[in-house]
C-alpha cells in the first residue's frame, strides 16, 4: 500500500512562499470575498468515494498523513497556523494513513501517542525519528528503537508492545482505514473536507488557496 502513497511535493514548494503579509489569517478574512466562483469540482477538488458520517454541525477538515512522509512533517507549522486562525467552527482532525505491515505499525504510533500528556511533543517527535529510520526495513528493529522513544515521555517498553496490539487501538487504526479508502486519496500530506471533497493541492498556487478551497467548499455546501 505505501509504496503507492506519492509525496506531494507542490505543496511544499508552495510553501517556501507564505511570509507574515499571507498568513492563515489573512487568507481567513479574504476567502469570504474571493473565492466565489473561482474554484471547481475536478479541477480544484474532487468528491470522495464514499461519504462518511460526521456530525452536521460542525465543518471538518482531516489530514492525512503518514509519519515517514517528509512533506507531511514539513506542513505541520503550516496546518498548525490554520487552526489557531480558523474560522469558528471549524473542526480540525488528522488521520494516519495505514494498510501494509509498516504503515499500519506508524498509524498505532499516533494513537498510542494521542492518549499521552505531551502529544504534540511526541507527535513532533515521531515525523522526525520514523523518517530516520525509513531505510529500515525491519520493523522489529523500528519497534525497539521506537519503544525507547516512547519510554523517554513516561510509557514502558512493556506498555508499548502491549499497546501495539490494544483493542482501543486496533479499532482506531481500523476507521482510519476506512476514511483513507473512502477518502480515494493517492498521495500524502492530503486534505478532506466534510468527509466529501478531496482538495487537489497539485492544483493550487499557494497554501492558503488550500484554505480559500476549503472555505469555498463549506459556503457551497451550506
Amino acid at each position: 500500500m505505501t509504496k503507492h502513497i506519492a509525496y506531494l511535493i507542490p505543496l511544499i514548494l508552495m510553501l517556501g512562499a507564505c511570509s507574515e503579509s499571507n498568513s492563515p489569517s489573512q487568507a481567513r478574512t479574504d476567502a469570504n470575498s474571493e473565492t466565489s466562483g473561482k474554484y471547481s469540482v475536478g479541477k480544484h477538488y474532487v468528491p470522495v468515494n464514499e461519504v462518511l458520517d460526521k456530525d452536521p454541525e460542525q465543518n471538518l477538515i482531516t489530514e492525512f498523513f503518514w509519519y515517514e512522509c517528509i512533506p507531511c512533517e514539513a506542513v505541520e507549522p503550516f496546518l498548525d497556523n490554520w487552526q489557531r486562525n480558523a474560522r469558528p467552527g471549524l473542526v480540525f482532525k488528522q488521520s494516519p494513513i495505514a494498510g501494509d505491515e509498516r504503515a499500519t505499525f506508524h498509524a498505532k504510533l499516533y494513537y498510542i501517542a494521542k492518549d499521552m500528556p505531551d502529544f504534540e511533543k511526541l507527535h513532533r517527535r515521531l515525523f522526525k525519528e520514523v523518517i530516520a529510520l525509513k531505510d529500515e526495513q525491519d520493523l522489529g528493529v523500528q519497534k525497539k528503537k521506537l519503544a525507547k522513544v516512547f519510554a523517554e515521555y513516561g510509557m514502558s517498553e512493556e506498555n508499548f508492545f502491549n499497546q501495539l496490539s490494544a483493542f482501543k487501538v486496533e479499532a482506531q487504526v481500523k476507521k482510519a482505514t476506512r476514511a483513507m479508502t473512502a477518502s480515494g486519496l493517492t498521495q500524502t500530506p492530503a486534505i478532506m473536507v466534510n468527509n466529501k471533497y478531496m482538495i487537489k493541492n497539485q492544483n493550487l498556487s499557494s497554501p492558503n488557496e488550500v484554505i480559500n478551497v476549503a472555505a469555498f467548499i463549506f459556503d457551497e455546501n451550506k
